[in-house]
């Protein structure tokens, strides 16, 4: 069993998670069950766990339906019952293949020309600037993930900006 000096101190706190004991820390009748932190958590005091996304924490009872006391690395405390799971896999928001394919198709000239022929976008930006050309002359004009450039084009044209700038966001694979 873990003693006191085992139990790491939390960088963001400096507090020490309470030592594990076996005498009245499991739910009766349940047995304990190891979950997964989908998310990091940093404890707020003494009586709560900070852990790390894709640790393994062995959940000793259901306190309430938000605040559960597990063990993790010899330490016990209280952990918030929203930031674990039973596989981190399943709890992970990102589908990073649609951002490669999103972000991956910048990089062909086929969707910069896609873009160019979409009569009706082209044509909803180009009026849009000529009927805010009044409120744009003079301005210093950024256009941030430019794209085509086609709204930088329309502005300089159309708007008489002191300047206009374009932000292109490097693809990153």
């Amino acid at each position: 069993m873990a003693t006191s000096g085992d139990c790491p101190r939390s960088e963001s706190q400096g507090e020490e998670p309470a030592e594990c004991s076996e005498a009245g820390l499991l739910q009766e009748g349940v047995q304990p069950e190891e979950f997964v932190a989908i998310a990091d958590y940093a404890a707020t005091d003494e009586t709560q766990l900070s852990f790390l996304r894709g640790e393994k924490i062995l959940i000793l009872r259901q306190t309430t339906a938000d605040w559960w006391w597990g063990e993790r690395a010899g330490c016990c405390g209280y952990i918030p019952a929203n930031h674990v799971g039973k596989h981190v896999d399943e709890y992970d928001p990102e589908d990073t293949w649609q951002d490669e394919e999103y972000f991956g198709s910048y990089g062909t000239l086929k969707l910069h020309l896609e873009m160019l022929a979409d009569q009706p976008r082209t044509t909803k930006y180009h009026s849009v600037i000529l009927q805010n050309k009044e409120s744009l002359t003079d301005k210093v004009i950024l256009d941030v993930g430019c794209g085509t450039g086609i709204i930088s084009l329309f502005c300089a044209h159309y708007a008489r900006p002191r300047a206009v700038g374009e932000k292109v966001f490097p693809i990153w694979r």
